[in-house]
């Protein structure tokens, strides 16, 4: 135990009380007290743990500024002195990627990701320099973010654990491979728990008829969720993939980048590919291949970060009703985007898919996350509740009948070279063009 019964600084001090470091400081017009962690004795170790604890407290109190566009003159310096703000921007950026790429991967969730930083970690801990999180100080300053993370009434368990692990990251990547630190300063152990396993949902074979058979749900919006619970990709997938992505002549989906870094390729569904095939033709017929797919005329993309919001509310749209879709609970989470996975999963192994057949769509690594549907799947083949009909025949403005744009009811004619013109309708048109 140090002999020393006070330590000071400029604007703060610090006593001893039972055995415990109490730290005194001036916070605006008012003084407030701290408790110093009681393993921090030294005098030398508790300088270093008020320093850091003071400037967080004063970066609390203010936004940090958005950091300038990078340099075009070289890569970034990396040094000592350098925030974690300014860290946290060439990690989200891609900088860091490019700098080690054999170490660090570009980031996929950088959206995301940028979203918690701005909103939890910068205003606390923006401006503070990567040394001063060496050691014990450091643990202390990652605490303070997630002490003042809203309740768990505001913020979840999970999106908690995503905070913390973002922190981790950035200085797992400060020791290496930028050794800019000695060692992480959070222990094993320091991730907050995710929350427990909840039950969740799938849509039954009826509801997403419903869903994509509802007219003032955008088209957008139907034709995205019928692909995605028809041919199990992640949503992230999906939004990225480009209209060249898709072999419309042979059916086939080629997905080069994933989250896995595992390219894979399967043969689409006929309804799939046929409602692919009559989107684009219809609603944009001056589509470029390196175009996005799941894109309207207009520019407008499907739901992104809302995806859950968005299905939500598209269902109520379509007066789909089932409880279980909805309610939010202790032991139940409402549907969710990635539920419409969930539903390729449940449904085709139900209906007697292999989970080689399932894995070469979705791109699970293991039988073990596969296997997780299996309860779900066999109540749903006791139940008898079916397959998806196919995508085509689900979307009304898809289908063969309703070929024809609004006031182009005129038929074309089609002469073929021949003398005698022959009226072709939309119907026998796409009918020829099925046969051949």
């Amino acid at each position: 135990m140090t002999a020393l019964a006070h330590i000071n600084g400029p604007g703060w001090s610090t006593f001893l009380r039972e055995d415990q470091w109490i730290l005194k400081f001036k916070a605006g017009k008012l003084w407030q007290q701290h408790r110093i962690p009681k393993h921090i004795r030294a005098e030398h170790l508790v300088r270093r743990y008020v320093r850091s604890f003071l400037v967080a407290e004063a970066a609390e109190t203010k936004v940090q500024p958005p950091l300038p566009p990078p340099a075009t003159g070289g890569p970034p310096q990396i040094r000592r002195e350098m925030s974690l703000q300014e860290l946290a921007h060439l990690w989200t950026s891609g900088a860091l990627a490019q700098m080690f790429p054999d170490h660090i991967r570009n980031k996929r969730s950088s959206r995301s990701d940028r979203a918690r930083l701005t909103k939890y970690i910068e205003p606390i801990l923006g401006a503070i320099p990567i040394g001063a999180f060496e050691g014990v100080p450091g643990l202390e300053l990652a605490e303070t973010v997630m002490r003042r993370l809203p309740a768990a009434e505001q913020l979840s368990r999970d999106s908690r654990r995503h905070v913390a692990q973002i922190i981790h990251r950035l200085l797992a990547l400060a020791v290496y491979p930028l050794r800019l630190i000695t060692a992480n300063p959070l222990p094993r152990g320091w991730l907050p728990k995710g929350s427990s396993s909840k039950a969740k949902s799938y849509l039954y074979p009826r509801e997403d008829e419903q869903l994509l058979g509802k007219t003032t749900v955008p088209l957008l919006n139907r034709l995205f969720y019928g692909f995605l619970t028809r041919e199990g990709l992640r949503a992230t997938e999906a939004r990225e993939l480009l209209i060249c992505d898709v072999d419309m002549d042979h059916g086939v989906c080629n997905l080069d980048t994933n989250k896995t870094d595992d390219p894979r390729s399967w043969a689409l569904s006929p309804g799939v590919l046929d409602a692919l095939r009559r989107f684009l033709a219809r609603h944009r017929p001056e589509a470029k291949p390196d175009e996005l797919l799941f894109m309207t005329q207009g520019g407008r993309r499907p739901p992104g970060n809302n995806l859950a919001r968005a299905l939500r509310r598209d269902l109520k749209t379509a007066m789909v009703q089932r409880t279980q879709l909805f309610s939010e609970s202790a032991e139940r989470k409402r549907i969710r985007g990635h539920d419409l996975r969930a539903t390729f999963v449940t449904i085709n192994l139900a209906n007697g898919k292999t989970e080689t057949w399932i894995s070469d769509r979705t791109g699970h690594k293991s039988s073990q996350m596969i296997s997780k549907y299996r309860r779900l799947a066999r109540s749903h083949a006791e139940l008898c509740l079916g397959d998806l009909v196919p995508l085509v025949s689900a979307i009304p403005e898809l289908t063969s009948e309703h070929a024809r744009a609004p006031g182009s009811s005129k038929k074309r004619v089609r002469t073929n070279g021949h003398s005698n013109g022959h009226v072709e309708t939309e119907i026998e048109r796409e009918a020829v063009i099925k046969s051949r």
